[in-house]
């Protein structure tokens, strides 16, 4: 059947299916068809499948009047004057084209059903119907953009070594395996393009088009155009052409001076059996648009297009045969590189630039203090407001400065190693202060002391991932980890929460139960969004999941509701609490942490824990500290919460948009549109105020770190946003 035949035999089945919109309605003039039989549709005497058959036969394309309508059937009147009932399926308004041959059409019955548009399913291919979405498309066009089918074949004509080792990896495979290798290469691919924005990378989004539609041909999928021993010969013929030793095949590029520059590109590197299926999906996908040409004359968002591709990648990996998903998948990618081409502003995707996206996989954490060291030296260390990175605002007590000097004047101890493992005299005042929350304290035998909560995470890290292991991470979160879960080799799973300004079970709940992790990081409070996870919460995943380690990881707890997970370290083997003396405490410069779990989870980290971490600067300065917990650092730790909420308030009266989930010693604000938060952060630096730009993670947010005062940080903010 040729191409014009077949469109018009598309055409020729559009059908309206609603009562008043879509229906018949009585006094309609219609043709009858019905494909299951050659002759025609014989008719009813009553409107109910058990009816007794008239001996009237109405011949396919015969001219028919409708007299009634009961439910899913027609009474209709042929032209003679005979008259029966028929089912409303076996009408239509148009006439059949010849041509049209039974054996292109998988539902013996061309007309609307449930799962159809149009009830169409063409070798084998079919498009599920949008709920609500209109249907009047008569499916001229192959919606096909020319655009991407150049530089598709261009980009295959100059990568044909690389395509090459992509084949050849695939061709020592079973026909399963090699299909599931293109489709993984494909997904990974495009997740990189995507984690881009796409703007800064769309060689990988042509590479994850091109392997796409290589696993397309080289499928099992019931493509009814072909038999089965046809599809084979076809996949042969495909592996032999990119398995081929002769070197690649480039053609000649005209002079650019010439009147047609022509570039190296051949239409039949793209593989032969996917387009064709491509071109069938493209006709019947017109079916689906009032105006099939209109999302690529205009352009439309990419995230509708990217939630589509991401649906259909979902369906091709469990394996799904409804509809031909990995077309559908190819169909989007087609798509996304016609818009991003055309219409780049309707990229309402995160345009990460890629040098952001590196620095965010690489965690540059681009510190402030050189820049304060030597810009702001002649000014006293009272009047620069480092905001940045989360840290203490006030000075430790004098007795810890007292016992610091102490141990400095005896000059023959800096000789020697720490008190191993944080020493017992800060492991006891660390299990004092830690019963405060807890109704059993835990022992020395639940705890270990590390150079920095950082530490502490990176001993959980190498103790629990390696490249067989999984760990499952919600966003925004403390980055640094994010890099220390990598580094292992394990595969880490990032989620974006809808909200991420509150904390929801039952998302972790279905990402737990989807990706099936080790070990999972949980931030309480959470940097930067300052939400807290609930021990009720936390113990029920505990029980629910007794495989999988949890971290929680309390570095911002002081700053919390007063609620803590120790409590369950003594009940539960599958949970970790981190916290740091950086904070609350006031001692980021000194490097020390230290976690609580089970002492069946201490026995395993304390395999690969190094005794001499802890430096005994560390183990002295925050020993004094906790002495001075309730005096000093209780009464700080009020004013800042008080300080926080006064923050939120005047910046919210000035007309300023400011986020927390209520916790921590800092918040997130966010800058408007027009406004660049880098900008915004340069601008605060001219007047000694260093805050952290957080956009290239969480757009249009900067974070600011809580202080006493806040008064400055407030005006500063209103002068530069209003200008």
């Amino acid at each position: 059947m040729n191409q014009k035949v077949f469109l018009l035999a598309l055409n020729s089945l559009s059908y309206n299916l609603s009562k008043k919109k879509d229906g018949f309605i009585i006094g309609d003039t219609l043709y009858a068809l019905n494909l299951k039989y050659s002759d025609g549709t014989r008719l009813r005497a009553q409107a109910v499948d058990d009816s007794k058959f008239l001996d009237i036969i109405v011949l396919n394309d015969s001219i028919v009047k409708i007299k009634d309508i009961k439910g899913e059937f027609a009474m209709i009147a042929k032209q003679n004057g005979d008259f029966g009932w028929i089912r409303r399926k076996n009408l239509c308004r148009n006439k059949r084209v010849p041509g049209l041959d039974k054996s292109l059409v998988k539902n013996e019955i061309v007309t609307p059903d449930a799962e159809y548009v149009r009830g169409i399913k063409l070798y084998g291919i079919g498009i599920k119907a949008d709920p609500g979405a209109s249907k009047f498309g008569k499916g001229e066009y192959h919606l096909i953009s020319p655009i991407w089918l150049n530089d598709l074949t261009e980009f295959a004509a100059k990568n044909q070594s690389q395509i090459k080792i992509f084949v050849k990896n695939a061709s020592g495979l079973s026909q399963k395996n090699a299909f599931e290798y293109l489709l993984d290469c494909s997904h990974y691919l495009f997740n990189r393009s995507l984690m881009y924005g796409f703007k800064d990378d769309l060689e990988n989004l042509k590479m994850a088009t091109f392997l796409i539609m290589s696993a397309a041909e080289i499928d099992d999928f019931p493509f009814g155009k072909y038999n089965e021993e046809e599809r084979k010969k076809y996949r042969e013929a495909f592996y032999s052409y990119w398995l081929s030793d002769q070197p690649d095949q480039k053609l000649e590029v005209l002079e650019t001076s010439h009147k047609f520059p022509v570039p190296q590109l051949k239409f039949n590197l793209l593989p032969y059996v996917a387009m064709e299926r491509f071109g069938i999906n493209s006709s019947l996908s017109g079916l689906k648009y009032e105006d099939p040409l209109q999302e690529l004359r205009e352009g439309f968002k990419l995230s509708k297009r990217v939630d589509s591709l991401i649906r259909h990648f979902t369906s091709v990996h469990l394996g799904m045969r409804d509809e031909d998903h990995i077309i559908h998948a190819l169909w989007n990618f087609h798509a996304i590189y016609h818009n991003l081409i055309l219409f780049p502003d309707k990229n309402d995707l995160v345009n990460f630039s890629l040098k952001n996206a590196i620095e965010y996989k690489k965690y540059d954490p681009t510190t402030s203090l050189d820049l304060i060291d030597s810009k702001e030296k002649s000014k006293p260390i009272s009047e620069v407001l480092k905001y940045d990175w989360n840290e203490g605002v006030i000075p430790p007590p004098a007795s810890v400065v007292q016992a610091l000097q102490k141990f400095i004047s005896t000059v023959d101890r800096l000789k020697w190693y720490p008190h191993l493992s944080g020493g017992h005299f800060l492991k006891k005042k660390l299990i004092e202060y830690a019963s405060r929350v807890t109704e059993e304290p835990p022992t020395e035998k639940n705890l270990i002391i590390t150079n920095g909560s950082d530490d502490a995470l990176i001993l959980i890290c190498h103790k629990y991932l390696n490249s067989n292991k999984k760990a499952l991470i919600p966003l925004p979160t403390y980055e640094h980890f994010v890099l220390n879960a990598e580094a292992t080799g394990g595969k880490v799973t990032k989620y974006f929460q809808k909200n991420i300004f509150e904390n929801n079970m039952t998302e972790i709940i279905s990402q737990l139960d989807y990706n099936t992790p080790d070990l999972v990081y949980l931030v309480s409070p959470n940097n930067p969004s300052g939400t807290v996870w609930q021990p009720k919460e936390i113990e029920s995943l505990l029980k629910s999941y007794p495989n999988v380690v949890f971290i929680l990881d309390e570095a911002y707890f002081e700053f919390g509701d007063g609620s803590s997970c120790l409590s369950l370290i003594l009940k539960y083997q599958n949970i970790i609490v981190t916290r740091t003396a950086s904070k609350a405490f006031c001692l980021a410069s000194i490097r020390c942490g230290y976690l609580f779990a089970h002492e069946k989870i201490i026995e395993g980290l304390l395999v690969i824990y190094n005794p001499k971490s802890v430096n005994e600067f560390a183990q002295i300065a925050f020993s004094e500290a906790l002495d001075s917990f309730e005096s000093y650092y209780k009464p700080y730790i009020q004013a800042i919460n008080e300080s926080r909420g006064k923050f939120i308030k005047d910046l919210r009266d000035g007309g300023i948009e400011v986020y927390t989930g209520g916790y921590g010693n800092f918040v997130c604000v966010k800058i408007p549109k027009n406004v660049n938060p880098s900008e915004v952060c340069e601008k605060l630096k001219e007047k000694s105020i260093y805050v952290r730009d957080i956009s290239a993670r969480l757009p249009e947010f900067i974070r600011i770190t809580i202080g006493l005062d806040m008064v400055r940080v407030v005006n500063a903010l209103l002068e530069i946003l209003k200008k």
